[in-house]
């Protein structure tokens, strides 16, 4: 543990002498693993030797760090909200979710009514690629919830904040921070900032944890529960974007976007097709529609690169050419009909009388002129000579 610790704990701003004595005070009071760190409270951590209180929080912040990295994922992502203002619109997305991440699902509490303690709600969150955080004024309020958002800041879990726009429910926007903030502090009783106390988890971790997802976050959507089934999948189809990238960039690959060109080394052999990037999944990979109609999904970016190209090729009105029928690696002759300048596509008619729109000039090349008509036989043919002799074997 002391090798992937230390790093962490200089990231937090510690000297090297004090993660070296900390990381040595742990492990001779037992605390050799992440997952016994991650139950030590400050006053375990006082009892042993680290009374500075900034430096404890900066080892337990630094545990939870650790246990991330070293924890199986289990759900795409973890839905973090507020039930009075918000659990059906949770479900909703959960529902969503059943559709495209049936391997991992989306872990939402009600669904796990077993979970008790709160050490069990935090290891949910470290198995989850992604958290997703339904902001609404009861969210600011709720322990639970605050415990949750901390986690996640804690443990540099990619986080995506949404917005319910609907009747009766106010939106928080970034000029109201300082409020927001300010108010958090007052709406908590005095029982609700011990329980948060007890999980290691006080004033200005919250403070810090509110400014990132207000202030600092990288994508904030809004998700109108009433408006029309096309809305909502359009909603749903950018989470699922938002989430397949961050998932990507956190990896370090090159990221591609959905409805990109790329070429792909398909199955992972050594040769490479051209295609277009049609989902990308909360764990980073691609899912890839071929330009010969093969699908592929579970593609991650090193076996991808940006499609190469040809130089562009004009055709004229009724110029004879040969194309990819429907993307397949064999050519047909037909011609021309009509031409999209902005698009570099065309119409083409094909020999056999079928029809094709906006072929691209990709899959289209040129023929060559027609060959020349033999000539005509002779009226009479000539008299070959007549050889005496065996006949030739």
């Amino acid at each position: 543990m002391s090798d992937d610790l230390k790093p962490l704990l200089r990231g937090a701003g510690l000297s090297s002498a004090d993660c070296d004595r900390y990381v040595a005070l742990l492990t001779e009071n037992g605390f050799e693993n992440e997952k016994l760190l991650r139950r030590a409270t400050l006053e375990d951590l006082t009892r042993i030797g680290i009374d500075r209180v900034g430096h404890a929080k900066a080892v337990i912040s630094a545990a939870t760090r650790l246990q991330r990295t070293k924890t199986a994922k289990r759900h795409a992502f973890y839905v973090s909200h507020d039930k009075v203002d918000s659990g059906t619109e949770a479900s909703m997305v959960v529902d969503a979710a059943s559709l495209r991440f049936s391997d991992k699902p989306a872990f939402i509490d009600s669904d796990h009514r077993y979970l008790k303690q709160p050490d069990e709600f935090l290891g949910a969150m470290l198995a989850s690629n992604f958290c997703v955080i339904l902001l609404t004024p009861r969210y600011l309020s709720n322990p639970q919830c605050l415990a949750e958002l901390v986690w996640a800041v804690q443990t540099d879990t990619p986080i995506c904040v949404i917005h319910l726009e609907r009747l009766g429910l106010p939106r928080i926007d970034e000029a109201m921070v300082p409020r927001v903030i300010a108010e958090t502090t007052a709406l908590l009783s005095p029982a609700d900032w011990s329980k948060l106390n007890k999980m290691n988890i006080f004033v200005d971790q919250v403070h810090l944890s509110l400014l990132a997802i207000l202030q600092n976050g990288r994508e904030r959507l809004v998700f109108q529960p009433h408006e029309s089934r096309e809305v909502r999948a359009g909603f749903f189809s950018s989470l699922w974007r938002i989430m397949g990238e961050i998932a990507a960039a956190e990896t370090g690959a090159e990221v591609f976007a959905i409805d990109e060109r790329v070429d792909v080394r398909w199955r992972k052999g050594e040769r490479w097709y051209s295609g277009r990037v049609s989902f990308i999944a909360a764990n980073g990979t691609y899912s890839i529609e071929y330009d010969d109609g093969d699908r592929e999904s579970g593609v991650t970016a090193e076996y991808m690169q940006r499609h190469r190209r040809p130089p562009v090729v004009r055709y004229q009105q009724d110029e004879r050419v040969e194309a990819r029928w429907r993307r397949r690696n064999v050519y047909f002759p037909g011609r021309v009909v009509a031409i999209y300048e902005n698009l570099e596509a065309y119409d083409i008619v094909y020999d056999d009388g079928d029809i094709e729109f906006r072929v691209s000039y990709e899959l289209m090349r040129k023929v060559n002129a027609e060959p020349p008509a033999a000539p005509p036989l002779p009226a009479v043919l000539p008299q070959l000579p007549i050889v005496q002799g065996n006949a030739p074997h």
